[in-house]
């Protein structure tokens, strides 16, 4: 009579589990700071994380995020520490090394520089002689990559977009490619107001707009992840939250936690 009154509360602990969507599974997810998209200082670490968390939520997988430098980040997820890193395009030497999920947004990169250097560039051999800092780990299209590997212009890279912004400022570079979407907001938040009206960007883009995306480790259990998440980000649009959150962020709702 024991033996059937336990089995009898398996069951409905089971069932329990099977019709809450509770799931023991959990992924480990690379993140680093790219404000207002992905930030530890922001309301749900960013629209970013939490449009990849709620989409894996939906499909009962739990995310946990570990916070890195870009560069790190990506080597974890290639290595398989860490199970996948969003906010990352496609590339052809990337594609060899990770799998990538469905676009989770679209976005572009801009040359940002002080309002007493006015410059104009239609190709990058306009660029010539014009000191360029950039970001190690970033991907700023293949003109650019082609571009410096030929030496049709220099490049000075430092580890985090802030380092640029000092230097802009302190006049060691004159212009530095950063994103449209995080731009203004890493600069606002890492200058006075004073120093901020000094700073803005040319229009023209580097590259036509690309889709971002979700890298995962290649390997059996996250190419099974990312079809979830896959599935579980298409849930999430059709659920009208997708557009939701991003017009939240617009409005800088996620500003601080």
């Amino acid at each position: 009579m024991k033996k059937k009154f336990i089995s009898f509360w398996v069951f409905i602990f089971l069932l329990l589990n099977i019709s809450t969507g509770i799931c023991d599974e959990s992924v480990q997810m690379g993140v680093a700071e790219w404000a207002p998209l992905i930030s530890n200082d922001y309301k749900y670490n960013g629209v970013v994380t939490r449009i990849v968390t709620e989409s894996f939520a939906l499909e009962g997988i739990r995310v946990i995020n570990k916070w890195a430098p870009w560069k790190r980040a990506y080597h974890n997820v290639e290595t398989g520490i860490y199970d996948l890193s969003p906010g990352w395009t496609k590339t052809p030497e990337r594609e060899k090394e990770v799998n990538f999920s469905d676009p989770i947004f679209e976005t572009y990169q801009v040359f940002f520089h002080l309002k007493s250097f006015p410059f104009q560039w239609q190709s990058f051999k306009d660029l010539k002689g014009i000191r360029i800092g950039a970001c190690l780990g970033y991907y700023y299209g293949e003109d650019f990559k082609v571009a410096e590997k030929n030496g049709l212009i220099k490049v000075e890279y430092v580890p985090r977009d802030k380092q640029n912004i000092m230097k802009l400022l302190k006049d060691r570079i004159q212009i530095f490619p950063l994103n449209i979407l995080t731009g203004y907001d890493l600069i606002q938040k890492n200058t006075t107001q004073e120093e901020f009206s000094k700073i803005v960007h040319h229009p023209k883009k580097l590259a036509p707009p690309s889709s971002a995306h979700v890298v995962f480790t290649k390997n059996e259990r996250n190419v099974r992840m990312m079809r979830l998440f896959n599935k579980g980000l298409k849930r999430l649009k059709e659920t009208g939250k997708y557009d939701l959150y991003w017009q939240e962020s617009r409005r800088g709702e996620y500003a601080k936690k």
